[in-house]
């Protein structure tokens, strides 16, 4: 139930007004067209992962580095990593188009 509480909650509770109605962001999203080898264009249309050069996101395979200091960096790697980092190839279409994609995705659930 404790999911519940910021939409039963009265507006004067502004924590959970905040909670129910603050901008959010579409970084994460990605992962879920990702995890069924899916993918978005720049216009929001959902396209088969394959097809990466379209996509306005991906993941690329990377090592991970730290020095002495705590800096890290992230080299290129090939797959074989298992390690990927998340990259927003068009970050000027990818709220929009992430948008059209959830819009679609989540209009096809019945």
């Amino acid at each position: 139930m404790r999911y519940l509480q910021p939409l039963l909650a009265p507006r004067s509770d502004v924590s959970s007004y905040y909670t129910i109605h603050a901008d959010r962001d579409m970084w994460s999203t990605a992962c879920f067209f990702h995890m069924v080898s899916q993918a978005v264009d720049k216009a929001g249309k959902i396209i088969a992962g394959s097809n990466a050069d379209d996509a306005i996101f991906g993941f690329r395979p990377v090592d991970i580095k730290c020095d002495p200091n705590g800096v890290t960096t992230w080299p290129n790697a090939g797959a074989e990593s298992n390690r990927f980092l998340f990259e927003v190839k068009d970050p000027d279409s990818y709220a929009s188009a992430m948008t059209v994609a959830m819009a679609t995705l989540l209009g096809n659930i019945q």
